[in-house]
């Protein structure tokens, strides 16, 4: 009885430590951080269309892993600053990512091929909306931070 008392208790701990976690990790998304997520994703989803090319499915899981992580910060980056539409559009391209990582599973061709098509169609259309191109890349639009 005494040990169900302290398992529950530490699964207390770390469900509250994790909740914690996420939550400060969601609200200190700078732009710096923003801007490399957006660079790093760039090149993630290079990968993944070479690894469905070539059908290296274990690595295109670890690409929808990566790619996950990094529109994970996208999102917390715009809720933070209560930009709906592209917290909105951010949400969408998780959900291009899970089909991704879905198809990665079931060695899916078409369905990654797919996904990986709606990812691009939701990154082009937020970066229509909210990122201009610079010399030296893209940035956030400023009208977009208002």
């Amino acid at each position: 009885m005494q040990k169900m008392k302290a398992v529950k208790q530490f699964s207390i701990f770390v469900g509250l430590t994790f909740g914690l976690t996420v939550t400060l990790a969601q609200e200190s998304v700078s732009e710096a951080d923003y801007e490399a997520a957006m660079k790093e994703m760039s090149y993630i989803v290079i990968d993944a269309a070479m690894h469905i090319d070539s059908s290296y499915w274990g690595d295109l899981g670890e690409d929808s892993d990566k790619l996950y992580t990094q529109l994970s910060k996208v999102e917390s980056f715009w809720k933070a600053r209560a930009q709906t539409q592209a917290a909105a559009l951010a949400e969408q391209a998780l959900k291009a990512v899970s089909a991704i990582s879905r198809a990665s599973g079931t060695e899916d061709r078409g369905a990654a091929t797919s996904a990986l098509s709606d990812l691009r169609d939701t990154c082009g259309a937020c970066h229509t909306e909210f990122r201009e191109e610079t010399p030296d890349g893209f940035r956030i639009k400023p009208s977009a931070l208002q």
